[in-house]
């Protein structure tokens, strides 16, 4: 049986405290700027957005921030001999769940043109 979202936190993290804790030190390590007010917003949203959040986070920090942004980068253009460097800046200041669904739809793109 699946386990309810609230479930969910409490049996993996505890609380909605830490996994709002977990989910910030997340996105400071993928972030250089993040609002203020980030912990305030986080802890208002629902456990399920959380948890997509987390995992979103969590699968961008093991793949690399970097290695998202190439993949990306390659299926936009892919037969590019130069970076575009703007469009480049402009996916760094994405929010860590959007690129993780452009990294993956990029992914299955690439896979396609193969």
């Amino acid at each position: 049986m699946k386990l309810s979202p609230l479930a969910r936190v409490k049996k993996e993290f505890g609380s909605k405290e830490k996994l709002v804790a977990e989910v910030v030190s997340l996105l400071k390590s993928l972030s250089e700027t993040l609002p203020e007010d980030i912990e305030k917003k986080l802890k208002s949203q629902t456990n399920q957005k959380l948890m997509k959040l987390y995992n979103n986070a969590k699968k961008v920090s093991e793949l690399g921030k970097d290695k998202v942004i190439e993949v990306i980068l390659k299926a936009k253009r892919p037969n590019a001999k130069k970076v575009d460097e703007d469009y480049r800046k402009s996916l760094l200041r994405y929010p860590v769940s959007k690129l993780y669904d452009m990294y993956l739809s990029a992914s299955k793109a690439l896979k396609k043109s193969r």
